[in-house]
């Protein structure tokens, strides 16, 4: 279950019989994605929402605000002398935190707030740092589960701050190529915490 057959490699005697044979699989993404996500809501099942966060008592009944993050790659790894710039878990998360308080607090207190995660949020899937699709080893900072707990603590601090802010938020949490799966328990872990 979860996988296709991509093709087979066949080993013939020189009697030209068949020897063995070898089935090539690859990973069904949709099949893989909906297992995940089945996965995902059966583990949020039993997580009670966070207690209720007042709203502003003032709001601009007519705004709208989005707040967009894309392409954060929580999780990377480079080295300044390298690449010009240094990229880690800690400095993602006073980046990231710097801006999204500062998007908020510069925007009116609008009657909806949009979270707008907007892919590749985390840098790499899986407990190995490789691309999902093709496999290409990544630089990564640190262990999946630690990514996975600053990512988290990014999302709710904004989610926290935006609900104080605004009268409704709505949080998106779309895929990229470094984390379709990711995504998926984004959106599973916060419908369950906000529901």
């Amino acid at each position: 279950a979860g996988y296709l057959i991509k093709g087979t490699s066949t080993l013939f005697g020189q009697d030209g019989e068949r020897k063995l044979q070898w089935v090539k699989t690859a990973i069904d993404a949709d099949k893989y994605r909906a297992m995940v996500e089945a996965a995902c809501r059966a583990a949020a099942e039993d997580i009670a929402p966070i207690p209720v966060i007042e709203a502003p008592t003032y709001t601009e009944e007519r705004l709208l605000t989005v707040v967009t993050l894309t392409d954060c790659h929580v999780g990377m790894l480079a080295w300044a002398k390298e690449t010009g710039e240094a990229w880690d878990l800690d400095i993602a998360e006073r980046v990231l935190m710097d801006a999204v308080i500062r998007m908020i607090m510069s925007s009116p207190p609008s009657r909806i707030g949009i979270l707008n995660q907007l892919g590749d949020f985390l840098h790499f899937d899986s407990l190995k740092p490789i691309t999902p699709e093709h496999g290409h080893l990544l630089d990564a900072d640190s262990r999946y589960q630690k990514v996975v707990h600053v990512a988290v603590r990014i999302m709710r601090r904004a989610a926290e701050l935006m609900l104080r802010r605004y009268a409704e938020v709505i949080l998106l949490a779309n895929e990229g190529n470094h984390d379709p799966t990711g995504s998926v328990w984004q959106r599973v872990l916060f419908q369950a915490l906000y529901e």
